[in-house]
């Protein structure tokens, strides 16, 4: 009866989902349909549009994760049925069972074997398939609403809207991707949301992630600098702490540890960088939102970062197991993949286009004389983790004598 109603349930919340991805595509054909015929739609209109897409995505994902667990549910029961019979060997192999089906239907699935692997991905491609034509239809209004005759990108007012959609999406986004990890099994939540990290340690993560939201906001609403601002490299450290610094605090994934460590790392030595060689040449800006944003991306941010390699796991990833100094030392090594692609993507696209960094240290034409400090910055980068984990090491120390003479004075 226990089987016989979970497989009803999930029957159920398949259909569900159908039926959702269903609405989802006839919304999408329609909305596409209106942004062809109608040009003088209002930007807002427009910005509007991908909401009730991302809003059913998520609704879908819950049906399915239902559907993935409640298979888990039955599967347990059944094999605890299947051991007590003439037929556990067969259920064990995959013939017959429960796991003949959710190595298919599951995305999840540990146990396919063999061509069972190639059919589970015709089960796991609709899944992501779904998702990322959410993600393009959201970006392809964007550019829509940006293009559009009654957008000016000149205009404040018009860059708050556009800036205020952004981090509602990336909002929604994140938390999808967080849930959606956790239910499909892609990535086990923390036993407790914040389990090992400090009360100090919590505040300065978020506090850095919410400053880098401030920072980006700030940076794209401003018109003072009319330089694409994803042409900087402390915007993409900060939209790198924005993503995966909460991610990796809600997600047990050493990948996110890894990509939160590297972005942490980047925005540290974005402010360092500003602070003893930009700032004291070009001074903070031309107008009060640029200087904002330099205030919040470069100081504020440069602070809170620097506390999450001191006072968080952010310093080095939680690494256990065989030679953990080794793949510590691996996994910091892996972090300069982020500014050498940043790197060779800027000389590419100048010798390429002919247009030219915003950094004049790194443009072809000045890369040898600037050798030395290039190197200095790899140096630098290596260094600050190991930095971070011994100023650690004296504060807890410090702490600890603190705590102990207290108690002896108050024994006195």
């Amino acid at each position: 009866m226990i089987l016989a109603t979970d497989y009803s349930s999930n029957e159920s919340s398949q259909q569900a989902t159908t039926a959702i991805v269903g609405i989802v595509i006839a919304y999408l054909g329609a909305s596409l349909f209106v942004l062809d015929k109608n040009e003088g739609l209002s930007a807002g209109l427009v910005l509007l549009l991908p909401l009730p897409v991302i809003l059913l995505q998520m609704l879908q994902m819950t049906w399915a994760v239902a559907v993935i667990r409640r298979a888990k549910s039955a599967e347990l029961v059944e094999a605890e049925l299947m051991k007590r019979t003439a037929l556990a060997a067969r259920y064990e192999s995959g013939e017959i069972g429960s796991v003949a089906t959710t190595s298919v239907t599951d995305i999840s699935h540990p146990r396919a074997k063999g061509a069972m692997k190639a059919v589970g991905l015709t089960g796991q491609l609709p899944y992501y398939g779904f998702y990322a034509l959410t993600l393009a239809f959201t970006c392809f209004a964007f550019i829509q609403a940006a293009g559009g005759a009654s957008m000016n990108l000149l205009g404040t007012s018009d860059r708050l809207m556009l800036a205020s959609f952004g981090a509602l999406y990336l909002a929604l986004f994140m938390i999808f991707a967080i849930a959606a990890s956790a239910g499909f099994g892609i990535a086990r939540p923390r036993n407790l949301v914040f389990a090992g990290i400090g009360r100090f340690a919590l505040v300065v993560q978020i506090g850095a992630a919410l400053a880098a939201l401030v920072g980006l906001f700030l940076q794209f609403v401003q018109t003072a600098d009319p330089t694409p601002m994803f042409e900087y490299f402390t915007i993409w450290s900060a939209l790198g702490v924005v993503v995966f610094v909460p991610s990796s605090m809600l997600l047990d994934s050493l990948g996110l540890e890894v990509l939160a460590m590297t972005a942490v790392i980047g925005s540290t030595i974005s402010g360092l960088v500003y602070l003893i060689v930009i700032q004291p040449a070009n001074g903070l800006g031309g107008g009060v939102l640029i200087q904002a944003a330099n205030i919040v991306l470069h100081y504020v941010l440069l602070l809170l970062c620097a506390g999450c390699l001191v006072f968080s796991h952010l310093a080095f990833p939680r690494i256990n197991g065989v030679n953990p100094r080794r793949r510590r030392a691996a996994a910091g090594l892996a972090t300069l993949a982020f500014p050498v692609v940043y790197a060779v993507v800027v000389l590419l696209v100048e010798l390429i286009t002919g247009s030219a960094g915003v950094y004049q240290f790194l443009r072809i034409g000045t890369l040898s004389a600037n050798w030395a400090y290039l190197g200095m910055f790899l140096v630098v980068w290596c260094g600050l983790p190991y930095l971070g984990v011994f100023l650690r090491y004296i504060w807890h120390r410090v702490v600890l004598c603190s705590r102990w003479m207290a108690r002896r004075f108050a024994g006195e």
